[in-house]
């Protein structure tokens, strides 16, 4: 494995002449560690919050390296004034560690291992800066190919706290409700299977509407989330949902029966394991003859083409921070023709300057309407009817449509029934 393959490309950087008090808001602000300073686009330095509090001592144009040495230290904290209006390369540390693309990843982690650095800047031949690689990146990467798992757990944990803010679940609830249930009276439905269900909200929102639910989730800690708010139920809307945990690799281990529609919506499909045509084979095997699978998926393509690769930016206003705003940035890398990497980064800010709180990222799959159909018909399903509609992934919703064609080029969201 290569480093190219790891480092990440988006790359936070400064340019030599920049200055350290924009250097240094952009590090605090941010919550980064530093940033690798470039001339062009050729790396020429790093420059590090450390550098820029131990430039505060400075003697006689000198650094004194016994910084409990000084004679004055009001005087060390008035020089951050005279500090703060000259160049980042006054400052910065030229002797920079740095490593290629083409350097085996395991090399760049003994380097680090030898340093004590956290991560390093990865350049080209022409020492034009591409990248940078962390420990972290390279863990996550060696780790999940033996524990492929492991990189979707950390998504869901970093989501457990943060999904259902992201959500106006009433606001959906108004939305997509209706066409769903005008196709649920004409097909008699009564039994439903939800699938990739999340915190569950949407599953009680079914059984409330006097459906009866199994629910199922791969990720055991949004099946907690989703449990609690199952015991917070009343009785009789409790008996009509069960929540279940699978890999979906048997999904009737854990079902009960025969059901009259299987859902798998806002966009769950593309992060089940297993490819499509085991999943449409497991669920076509629990459905009732004429029974029908509901699917909903983002346009992908749109995104990358027409929106710039932008999924989601929205603000909200958490109700256990009294005066905060909580700030979500969602946007899609591709990775290669079958894979799309989805990124989360969320922001908070109490009325000054916004703090990076975290982010995390998990692979997607990759499918575009004609391979979906296509497997739906290869596994057994007939009368397959795709949709598409215009709508934001998160925030303001729109009403789901079935009956509008798909357009790859206009749609935010494709549709599908198919039946057994």
């Amino acid at each position: 494995m290569k480093v190219k393959d790891v480092m990440q490309t988006s790359v936070i950087s400064v340019s030599e002449d920049a200055l350290i008090k924009e250097v240094a808001q952009m590090i605090f602000s941010i919550g980064i560690s530093g940033a690798p300073v470039v001339k062009g686009n050729n790396l020429v330095g790093i420059v590090t919050e450390e550098d820029i509090l131990a430039h505060m001592y400075t003697n006689d144009k000198k650094n004194t390296q016994d910084y409990m040495g000084v004679q004055d230290f009001n005087l060390v904290e008035h020089n951050i004034v005279s500090l703060l209006d000259k160049p980042v390369s006054t400052i910065m540390n030229r002797n920079v560690l740095s490593i290629t693309g083409d350097e085996p990843v395991m090399k760049a982690q003994g380097l680090m291992l030898n340093k004590k650095f956290s991560r390093v800047p990865v350049v080209n031949k022409k020492k034009e800066l591409i990248g940078i690689i962390s420990q972290g990146d390279i863990f996550r990467e060696v780790l999940k190919e033996e524990m492929p798992v492991l990189e979707k757990d950390r998504f869901a944990s970093f989501m457990s706290t943060n999904y259902d803010m992201m959500i106006d679940w009433e606001q959906r609830f108004e939305e997509e409700f209706p066409s769903l249930f005008r196709i649920f009276k004409k097909e008699s439905v009564q039994k439903v299977l939800d699938l990739g269900v999340w915190s569950g909200i949407f599953s009680i929102g079914l059984a409330q509407e006097g459906l009866s639910v199994t629910a199922l989730e791969q990720n055991k800690l949004m099946l907690e989330i989703a449990n609690k708010k199952r015991e917070a139920l009343s009785p009789v809307i409790k008996d009509n949902i069960q929540f279940f945990n699978t890999d979906y690799s048997d999904i009737k281990s854990v079902t009960n029966g025969e059901y009259d529609a299987a859902l798998c919506l806002g966009n769950a499909l593309l992060y089940m394991p297993g490819d499509l045509s085991h999943i449409f084979t497991q669920v076509h095997s629990v459905l009732k003859q004429n029974g029908i699978c509901i699917i909903q998926i983002i346009n992908v393509n749109r995104v990358l083409e027409k929106k710039k690769r932008l999924l989601n930016f929205q603000i909200q206003k958490p109700s256990e921070l009294s005066g905060h705003e909580r700030l979500f940035l969602e946007f899609l890398d591709k990775k290669d023709k079958d894979i799309v990497r989805h990124n989360l980064a969320v922001f908070d800010s109490s009325g000054g300057s916004w703090v990076y709180q975290g982010g995390t990222a998990i692979d997607m799959k990759f499918v575009q309407e004609k391979e979906i159909s296509k497997t739906l018909k290869e596994v057994g399903f007939s009368d397959i009817s795709v949709g598409g509609y215009q709508g934001e992934y998160q925030g303001e919703y729109s009403p789901i449509s079935f009956i509008k064609p798909f357009d790859a080029s206009t749609s935010d969201w494709m549709t599908i029934v198919a039946r057994k």
